[in-house]
């Protein structure tokens, strides 16, 4: 009775009678109270909100397509609204004094041509013009680029681990700012390779090699003295096997990496082949053997395959015979050359360890070289990987490949002894091993929510395999499902995801890196799982067969798509200049017949202000037919001016002065033009022609107008429009060339 008590203080005898007429087993009493009472309280928090009680899945589908559209059109927007920017400023013709003149008269020389520097120093401004972004090595721009602070807006170090931190510096002071992009854990700045003496023996050679000591890069020092943001997501690998190493063992397993569909096979992720008979040679320091079976290996592939091919190799003189027994091989069978043609995208190339950063192909063929010699000693020497820093040599050799690294080795990991004071070595053995001994491993963890569970479930009862948090870094799949060897499906769960919380990544990069590696994409909303799982489950067993269709249709825009417009090649008025607006004739003539002069004189100021009074009396003169302008017809005139009007010197206005532009096609006299009305066209040529000499400006001003040359009276006017933009700060004069104000 104290239970039957209880059961009523808390209303549960209603469920307990219920649950007995049924003649529902009375131990499973209590587990369907929970799900009963877990299901009333979804129901209630259902009810109370509007987000859920209104929820729409085709609807829903179609918001997201339709902003995965849009946010992709933004990217190709925001791309060609810069290179709009840009070629807007761009000059066009050639104009006497200007910048491009001087480039153009450089580019028809045939002999005495300015050195690069002297000619960049003269054209600075027209070169950013035409190419905004510099690509240049720190050599190249304390080379050929003037000694100046502040000549650029930014410079961005890319590869900066590399970059030793004293030649930086002549980079950094040329820009307002400064960006350092690279990586810590790839290749540092090094003296290796450059020594110029050359030993013989292995010995004395490896104990050179490990005293080179890395030395400081601006990676190095700007990572001492600012603030970092790390870039976390890793797009170049196919499968996660050839990342997971490096993650794990070298980024605190930070990175974002895309879980693949397909299971490990030969080509496909990390190979590991074993070359027993291989020797290492201390006289040559080669691994002859090992070369050649590489050698047979890149034209086995070049035979087989579509994908590009790689060969890195821990020492120098061992790239080296890799690559003459390859020259050798072509100089037999020459049709395999065009694989190695520099203009290709990705030529086949053989590189050691401090040339290969920043490469990448399909497969990466790494040769390991070092191993037991003739004598069956094994020296454990490493080259550079003995030294301090020596994994992160490792580091970029292991990550250079997208689909396939093929590890060539003479020797097993176990035949590398430990060595705790060498972490390169430490880390070669540890990858030799994983190498040697990849399998698919368990990269998921279960997932006890009863969604989830109830998921898997109704698909494992139609014949196929699912797992949970499938991947090996936060990005995981939530529910990935199989059919035999390989997944199929990735389905996405709603709610925030542990690796962004940005919607670009949610809802679009998600499904297209997912469908990159190979994978059908479902989004799965809980709230439509929870209304209908029938409806739901019904949905995924379609996009189980490929045969779901999804709201309205969203299709990825390829690198072609653009918004730019190109002009034709009709004459267009500039429209930084305006066309004089004239008071229409007949307009002119009605409006002095019905309202006198005084009509006429009114509706000439408001529609040509400013206008000078000599071209006003021309302009009343040429409505009315008035032949000779006489003194007698110039006081009409001016008696009809309107008794509230500004003037300004002989001009007068209906309108403040300082929304003047140039206006051309006019028939004006220089004098009858008002000096801000100057200072306006002045001030376009200088942003057109960027270090236009003065006397190049004015007589392009004057060209515009109609006239051939710079007067003396049209000078005075021009100077007097140039010394309102210097006084202005719109222009700074330096040595008879005309500059904007940065």
């Amino acid at each position: 009775m104290e239970i039957v008590g209880r059961m009523k203080k808390y209303n549960c005898l209603e469920f307990l009678h219920k649950y007995l007429d049924l003649g529902l087993p009375i131990e499973d009493i209590g587990q369907c109270y929970k799900k009963t009472f877990v299901k009333q309280k979804i129901d209630e928090i259902h009810e109370a909100h509007d987000d859920f009680k209104n929820f729409d899945r085709a609807q829903t589908d179609d918001i997201i397509n339709e902003f995965r559209d849009l946010d992709e059109r933004m990217l190709h927007i925001n791309r060609d609204f810069i290179i709009s920017e840009n070629s807007q400023m761009r000059q066009v013709d050639i104009v006497e004094g200007s910048q491009f003149k001087l480039l153009d008269k450089e580019y028809n020389k045939t002999r005495r041509q300015l050195p690069i520097r002297t000619l960049l120093e003269k054209i600075f401004e027209l070169a950013l013009e035409i190419k905004p972004v510099f690509l240049m090595s720190p050599l190249s721009v304390s080379t050929y680029l003037a000694s100046e602070l502040n000549m650029f807006d930014v410079v961005i170090f890319d590869e900066a681990s590399q970059i030793f931190a004293c030649d930086a510096f002549g980079s950094i002071y040329r820009a307002k700012q400064c960006i350092v992009i690279g990586d810590t854990k790839q290749m540092p700045p090094t003296s290796f390779f450059q020594a110029s003496i050359e030993t013989i023996g292995s010995q004395v050679d490896d104990e050179i090699q490990e005293e080179e000591n890395d030395l400081d890069s601006i990676l190095d020092k700007a990572t001492e003295l600012f603030e970092t943001k790390s870039l976390k997501w890793h797009y170049r690998s196919r499968t996660e096997e050839l990342i997971v190493f490096s993650n794990n063992n070298f980024y605190n397993s930070n990175l974002i990496t895309i879980p693949q569909s397909r299971h490990h096979e030969q080509g496909f992720g990390i190979d590991y082949y074993y070359i027993p008979e291989g020797r290492y040679d201390a006289m040559s320091r080669t691994n002859p053997l090992e070369a050649q079976a590489i050698c047979d290996m890149v034209f086995d592939h070049l035979d087989k395959s579509t994908q590009s091919v790689g060969v890195v190799a821990f020492s120098n003189v061992q790239a080296e015979l890799i690559q003459s027994l390859i020259d050798k091989r072509l100089r037999k069978q020459p049709k395999y050359e065009k694989f190695f043609d520099p203009e290709l995208e990705e030529p086949v190339f053989v590189k050691n360890l401090e040339s290969v950063q920043g490469d990448e192909r399909d497969r990466i063929i790494f040769s390991i070289c070092y191993a037991y010699n003739n004598e069956g000693k094994f020296y454990q020497r490493f080259g550079p990987l003995n030294a301090s820093g020596g994994e992160r040599r490792l580091n970029v050799a292991i990550t250079r490949a997208k689909i396939n690294v093929s590890v060539v080795a003479s020797i097993h990991y176990s035949d590398i002894k430990d060595n705790p004071n060498s972490e390169g070595v430490t880390r070669l053995k540890e990858y030799l091993k994983f190498a040697e001994y990849v399998v698919d491993d368990k990269n998921y963890k279960e997932d006890h929510s009863g969604t989830v569970k109830s998921i898997i479930e109704r698909i494992e009862s139609i014949g196929y395999t699912a797992v949970t948090n499938y991947g090996y870094s936060a990005f995981k799949v939530d529910i990935a499902v199989k059919k035999d060897e390989d997944f199929i499906l990735a389905i996405m769960i709603d709610g925030k995801s542990d690796y962004s919380t940005n919607l670009s990544d949610n809802y679009r990069l998600e499904r297209m890196l997912l469908e990159r590696q190979g994978w059908r994409y479902y989004k799965l909303f809980t709230t439509a799982w929870i209304e209908d799982p029938d409806k739901e489950f019904e949905r995924i067993k379609a996009a189980l067969e490929g045969t779901l269709v999804e709201g309205l249709e969203y299709e990825s825009h390829n690198e072609e798509v653009s918004y730019l417009r190109r002009e034709g090649n009709e004459d267009v008025i500039d429209m930084s200049y305006a066309v004089y607006e004239f008071l229409d004739r007949t307009k002119g003539r009605k409006l002095y017949q019905q309202g006198g002069l005084s009509s006429l004189v009114k509706e000439l100021i408001r529609i040509e202000t400013p206008i000078h009074r000599e071209f006003l009396f021309k302009r009343v003169a040429n409505i009315i037919d008035v032949e000779k302008i006489d003194q007698d017809f110039k006081d009409k005139v001016i008696a009809a001016l309107p008794e509230r009007i500004l003037k300004i010197g002989d001009f007068y206005f209906n309108f403040k002065v300082s929304d003047l532009k140039l206006r051309l096609e006019s028939g004006r006299d220089i004098t009858q033009i008002f000096v801000d009305e100057i200072a306006d066209g002045l001030y376009n040529v200088v942003i057109k022609n960027n270090g236009i000499s003065e006397g190049g400006a004015f007589k392009t001003i004057v060209n515009m107008l109609g006239y051939e040359r710079v007067t003396a009276q049209s000078k005075k006017i021009l100077l007097e429009a140039l010394d309102h933009l210097v006084l202005d700060h719109k222009i700074v004069e330096t040595n008879g060339n005309l500059y904007l104000v940065k």
